[in-house]
């Protein structure tokens, strides 16, 4: 899982959990590049 460093950190941390359980491996890594391109622009 990604180290979020943005002020949304524990947001996106609980997000990224939820979805480790209900996506594919794929999907997964995915969300995590996604979500890290996100928290590095806020």
């Amino acid at each position: 899982m990604s180290e979020f460093k943005s002020i949304l950190w524990t947001e996106l941390t609980d997000f990224l959990s939820f979805r480790k359980a209900v996506l594919s491996k794929s999907g997964y890594a995915h969300d995590c590049q996604y979500l890290t391109t996100f928290d590095n622009y806020l």
